[in-house]
């Protein structure tokens, strides 16, 4: 799996980030520059810290994208058991919905909705035959 992140698309993934986050701290050294010009201000100075920062956020996020990649975050992977289910017992099962009734005015109003629903389904499948 890991051979994957060598294929033509990730290299171009990872040329890409690497360029990109270079010409972040670029930018960074030429705004650095630039502040202690004769014509800088304290924005420049200000940008001058900003820009690597960008190129980290961008490697950074890069490493996320390949991490998702060989791990994605429903795989069960992980270290632990998930949060929300204790150590051996079985996840919880939906507890079943009483039937709808349609002498209760919400209940009415979702069956009709249901029912067009089902109607524009119904005419949406003919139009596709």
């Amino acid at each position: 799996m890991r051979r994957v992140l060598l294929s033509p698309k990730w290299l171009l993934g990872h040329v890409l980030a690497l360029a990109a986050a270079v010409a972040c701290v670029r930018l960074g050294w030429w705004q650095w520059e630039r502040a202690h010009s004769d014509t800088g201000s304290l924005q420049n100075l200000g940008y001058a810290v900003q820009w690597p920062a960008f190129g980290l956020f961008i490697l950074g996020f890069w490493g996320r994208v390949i991490r998702d990649w060989l791990r994605p975050p429903g795989s069960g992977s992980g270290a632990g058991p998930p949060a929300n289910r204790a150590v051996g017992r079985p996840p919880a099962q939906p507890q079943p919905q009483p039937p709808l009734s349609a002498d209760d005015p919400e209940d009415a109003e979702v069956i009709a909705y249901n029912r067009y629903l089902a109607w524009l389904h119904e005419q949406d499948s003919r139009r596709a035959r």
